[in-house]
């Protein structure tokens, strides 16, 4: 049996405010310098090592004013290691607005942004490199909304106020029985967090819990086989969804 998260990009409201990552890992505004003091030339040019890195980056929901962080991984793409110290530029848009941040890297080659300040709303985030060493562009989502919970019987759905609506669905296969998690349609301010399936062992009674997050496999659980879904029936889904 498998809960399936029919999720979909969000148009986000006007917002320019972004999060600060935590002390190790400290996002900075870009800022242009400048100068009056004069500047030499060397005869040498000191030359720079290319990397070719490999850029790992999530979407990431997460609860409105809430520590969260959106992290991306860097490692060298030839020897496999991280790239420790390795400076990172995000430029978080909403809508046609953007600031650009540096984050660095820590010992594994991971860098940390938290997104406690950003406003409501789907942030469209692009990382580059701010190292001369090495050129790549990536992008991601930090979908930002407020926390609600519902609970929904097989088969059941409910209408949100934002006019998105979540969906219980039951399937039934030869080899497989599923339990899906979904919207009817395209949601368009919605994005669901978490899903706890409460199941019934026929036999006994007795009620299990099986717990899905939707950053870790997109929502999906699966029965192990056939003779465990003989034995249970799913009797409700308790769903952690976030609206804009």
């Amino acid at each position: 049996m498998s809960l399936i998260l029919c999720v979909s990009a969000v148009s986000a409201e006007n917002s320019t405010d972004v999060g600060v990552s935590d002390a190790q890992d400290t996002a900075q505004e870009d800022v242009a310098a400048s100068t009056s003091a004069p500047t030499t030339t060397s005869s040498a040019t000191k030359q720079v090592k290319k990397i070719d890195a490999d850029v790992d980056a999530d979407d990431k929901v997460v609860v409105y004013k809430k520590n969260s962080y959106f992290k991306v991984k860097v490692k060298d793409d030839d020897t496999s290691k991280p790239l420790k110290k390795f400076n990172i530029k995000l430029k978080i848009y909403t809508k046609s607005k953007s600031k650009t941040y540096t984050i660095k890297t820590n010992s594994k080659g991971i860098a940390k942004f938290n997104t406690k300040n950003l406003k409501l709303g789907d942030h469209k985030v692009v990382i580059t490199s701010a190292e001369s060493s090495s050129k790549f562009k990536e992008t991601a989502h930090i979908f930002v909304g407020k926390k609600h919970t519902t609970t929904l019987k097989p088969g059941a759905s409910k209408k949100l106020r934002n006019k998105d609506v979540l969906r219980v669905k039951i399937k039934n296969d030869d080899d497989e029985k599923e339990i899906k998690v979904c919207f009817n349609g395209k949601a368009k301010k919605t994005n669901v967090m978490k899903a706890v399936f409460y199941l019934k062992n026929k036999a006994t009674g007795k009620i299990v819990k099986k717990v899905d997050y939707s950053d870790f496999d997109d929502g999906k659980w699966e029965y192990p086989d056939k003779d465990y879904s003989n034995r249970y029936v799913a009797i409700k889904v308790r769903i952690i969804y976030v609206t804009i």
